[in-house]
């Protein structure tokens, strides 16, 4: 009987299959990019730039915390502070 079926079976059926495996990896690599892009972490600037712009920290405790990631990341071999906001 499945002999029967696939040997009389026209072909909109074998593009239909076709096309329904091009949707569905087409689905997967869609998922994949979204993971993907999703993974990108975001800097310690731009989190502390949030955190001001929500209102959870003070201008006194952003300009500390930004000055001490400032002396951190001078102390490191190879790394230069960050540029003011807005500058570069």
């Amino acid at each position: 009987m499945l002999a029967y079926m696939y040997n009389h079976m026209d072909w909109g059926w074998g593009i239909l299959m076709t096309l329904g495996w091009v949707i569905l990896l087409g689905l997967l690599a869609a998922v994949l990019v979204a993971a993907i892009r999703d993974r990108g972490g975001t800097s310690a600037r731009d989190l502390l730039d949030k955190r001001l712009a929500a209102g959870e920290i003070s201008v006194d405790e952003y300009e500390r915390a930004l000055s001490a990631m400032s002396l951190e990341l001078g102390s490191r071999p190879g790394t230069t502070p960050p540029a003011p906001h807005g500058v570069g």
